[in-house]
């Protein structure tokens, strides 16, 4: 989760300590990987955040265009299911 170039943290930008408890992970030795309900997990606790300094994409337009960006990516590459969870996991959050 820390210090790697696709890390949670860093793609979040919040200290591993902010983030909700009880992930779903997946450890390997002294590494923990996240699998797809975990990351989903963190968008929602993030995006659905009512403390400011806490929320994840604050800021309305980015906020749309990010999401939807996901949504259109975890589309095109995953499976049907794969992309028909992220979208409704993420569309409550782009109005």
């Amino acid at each position: 989760m820390f210090g790697d170039l696709y890390s949670m943290e860093d793609l979040f930008g919040f200290d591993r300590h902010k983030f909700p408890k009880s992930i779903t992970y997946v450890r390997r030795g002294s590494r923990v990987f996240y699998n797809l309900c975990g990351l989903m997990q963190c968008m929602v606790a993030f995006l659905g955040e009512k403390r400011p300094e806490r929320r994840w994409l604050p800021e309305p337009v980015r906020r749309q265009r990010v999401l939807t960006g996901v949504i259109k990516h975890a589309q095109d590459i995953g499976s049907e299911e794969v992309g028909e969870f992220v979208r409704q996991t993420l569309q409550p959050y782009l109005s």
